[in-house]
């Protein structure tokens, strides 16, 4: 019996390695683990108890509580380090350095049937640079980037016997994006089509604002520097990618 017992532990460890994801840092979209006893696993969670956060890696796993009910609170923090550098310019130092993931869980036990709710961040993470950095391209404004995202899930589990538990989940989740970000004359208008000698190497900008701009300003959009320059309605020193949520 023993010698079965561990034979199915050893099977189940090795089937969770394999469909589990590596365990390294955050990515800032999905943290490296979920709740203090998976993240202090290295994210594994697959196939052991670990609480109310096991919504968020697996609600089967909430068959393996122990009492009745259950509740849990946590708070993480994400610091991020982040410099931006540029030849011949002065480092920026990023000023998003805090970024605080909440999460509660509660779950209860009936029976065979564990049921709960849990709101979890997922992920998130930014970058905040100040107007006189080499970032905000002399545009006078602040720069930020920063995304956000949370979930809602609403987990039910039964026990079909010892060695064996279904669950299933409902799923909500959200998100918020703020970009506020300026890049030079000459950058933005190497991503519009209509441009003279846009390889559109870094992405592209298109739209009706983009058609609006081209017919106001010309096809001649640069930074007053280089060939155009002094051509068209004038020199467009920067441009800004301005909005929340």
């Amino acid at each position: 019996m023993n010698a079965n017992k561990t034979g199915y532990t050893a099977l189940v460890t090795a089937i969770a390695a394999c469909i589990s994801g590596q365990a390294i840092a955050t990515n800032g979209m999905n943290l490296e683990g979920y709740g203090p006893v998976a993240a202090a696993m290295g994210g594994a969670s697959m196939a052991t108890d670990n609480g109310t956060a096991s919504v968020m890696n697996n609600p089967a796993t909430l068959g393996l509580q122990q009492s009745n009910v259950r509740m849990d609170l946590a708070l993480g923090k994400l610091g991020p380090d982040v410099t931006s550098k540029f030849t011949g310019m002065p480092n920026a130092k990023s000023g998003g350095d805090a970024y605080y993931m909440p999460a509660f869980g509660y779950s209860r036990k009936y029976g065979q049937l564990v049921f709960g709710a849990g709101v979890f961040a997922q992920g998130g993470m930014g970058t905040e640079y100040t107007k006189d950095s080499f970032v905000a391209a002399n545009s006078g404004d602040d720069v930020r980037s920063e995304v956000s995202v949370g979930r809602l899930v609403i987990p039910l589990a039964y026990n079909v016997n010892e060695q064996l538990t279904v669950a299933g989940s409902l799923d909500y989740v959200w998100a918020g994006m703020d970009i506020k970000m300026a890049l030079l004359g000459s950058q933005f208008g190497d991503m519009v089509a209509a441009f003279p000698g846009s390889t559109q190497a870094a992405g592209s900008a298109s739209g009706t604002m983009v058609d609006g701009l081209v017919s106001n300003v010309g096809t001649l959009l640069n930074d007053g520097t280089g060939a155009g320059a002094g051509n068209g309605t004038g020199a467009v020193n920067w441009a800004r990618f301005d909005f929340s949520q």
